[in-house]
């Protein structure tokens, strides 16, 4: 069903708007990357807010340049990734973005 899809992308993409939005803001958070994931990590699948909030902060912090999340992705094929394992997904594919950026040196407003 078009809806389940829907609702699929939307909790997907949920962390990275909370992300930005605390980024424009200035609530990038406390906490090293590290300690972070592992506090998401115990979490009870149950508790999304707390894991929503708190990969919204590691978001935050990719946004402002440090450095995640690749590392800390699970890689057990087996198990069923959680919701907080699917938003650190997206947060590195944001990082991955944003470090791609910073090769493009195309200067706005001059013609080539």
């Amino acid at each position: 069903d078009i809806s389940d899809i829907v609702q699929g992308l939307q909790m997907r993409f949920l962390v990275l708007f909370i992300s930005c939005k605390r980024y424009i803001e200035g609530n990038i958070g406390e906490g090293e990357i590290k300690d972070l994931v592992k506090a998401g990590r115990k979490l009870p699948e149950d508790d999304m807010e707390k894991a929503l909030d708190i990969a919204a902060t590691i978001g935050a912090k990719v946004i402002n340049g440090e450095k995640c999340c690749s590392k800390y992705l699970k890689d057990d094929s087996d198990d069923e990734p959680s919701m907080f394992d699917e938003w650190l997904g997206e947060i590195d594919d944001l990082g991955e973005a944003l470090a791609s950026l910073k090769k493009f040196d195309e200067e706005f407003g001059i013609d080539v």
